[in-house]
């Protein structure tokens, strides 16, 4: 059961709300448009039964998999729009490390997502 998760457009309103404010300028909302889609079109978050996977493609390709009994920490933030929103950042620690060796973020249901890796 392969689950494939991708970052909220929701996440990214306080950048359209900027875009609005410098429409005038045309080249900010263009940028700010472009990178926003390329974000959230590159990026791909996939849960299965072992383990998951962060995964990047636009000029690169980026791929980074954690096996799910590695996993010793799964913590979540969330900002006041995010909370709004109910999206969330996950920050995922394994054992060996002290720092968060994979960041998911605007996630939509966070809670429902960190319940699926566990």
């Amino acid at each position: 059961m392969k689950q494939e998760f991708r970052i909220s457009r929701k996440n990214y309103i306080g950048s359209y709300i900027c875009a609005v404010f410098f429409c005038w300028t045309i080249v900010v909302p263009l940028i700010v448009v472009i990178y926003t889609e390329v974000n959230v079109r590159a990026t791909k978050y996939i849960v299965d039964k072992d383990s998951i996977t962060y995964y990047y493609k636009f000029l690169v390709i980026k791929e980074k998999k954690i096996s799910k009994k590695d996993i010793t920490d799964i913590s979540l933030t969330q900002g006041l729009i995010q909370r709004y929103f109910k999206i969330g950042n996950l920050h995922i620690n394994t054992a060996g490390t002290h720092l968060m060796e994979m960041v998911w973020i605007g996630v939509e249901n966070p809670e429902k997502v960190r319940e699926l890796i566990k």
